[in-house]
């Protein structure tokens, strides 16, 4: 496989404010800087809120990891209900407050990126940035995220992948535990 050059899309500018704004929030530069993007457009792709929370709090307490939530604002608050059931500091909700170049920066400094099937897992997968993607009704052997170095979860259920936009049960998604995602990112982790 081809490696894909990208051009670094940040400004000086916003690197130096996004720079600023990760040492405010990282305990240490030592310890893994987590990016989520939980959202989708389909709601079939999404993974619960619940789990999320759960996950992001375990990362916190067992990796010293920092957390950053990344969506558009319209997605805040769903976003903030996760991090008000996570409860715990070094989660930060980061959805609507940057733009798609300074969320290409925030990406490539993660450590890894846990992402539903959407733009920014695509992002943090060209920008080399080892991603946890979680699939349930797409197929990610046409839409995963592009190399090898990317870890994909996926229940296998009859039904999946269904492409459908509006599911019942949506057990593709809601399957997936979060044990299983925490291992994938220990897995990514430990690949540095």
């Amino acid at each position: 496989m081809e490696n894909v050059l990208v051009r670094a899309p940040w400004t000086p500018a916003e690197e130096h404010k996004l720079r600023n704004r990760l040492n405010q929030v990282r305990r240490n530069g030592e310890t893994p800087l987590v990016v989520c993007h939980p959202m989708s457009r389909w709601q079939t792709k999404l993974w619960p809120e619940a789990k999320f929370a759960r996950l992001a709090a375990e990362m916190v307490e067992r990796l010293q990891a920092t957390v950053v939530f990344t969506g558009s604002a319209e997605d805040r608050d769903e976003i903030e209900a996760v991090l008000h059931e996570a409860s715990d500091s070094g989660i930060y909700n980061w959805a609507g407050t940057t733009n798609l170049r300074e969320l290409a920066y925030l990406c490539k400094r993660a450590t890894v990126v846990i992402s539903t099937d959407s733009g920014p897992m695509h992002l943090a997968a060209v920008l080399g940035t080892p991603v946890v993607a979680l699939f349930g009704p797409t197929a990610p052997w046409r839409t995963g995220p592009y190399g090898h170095m990317h870890r994909v979860l996926r229940m296998e259920r009859d039904c999946s992948p269904c492409f459908q936009r509006n599911c019942e049960t949506v057990e593709c998604m809601t399957a997936i535990e979060v044990d299983d995602v925490f291992r994938a990112v220990v897995e990514q982790l430990d690949k540095e």
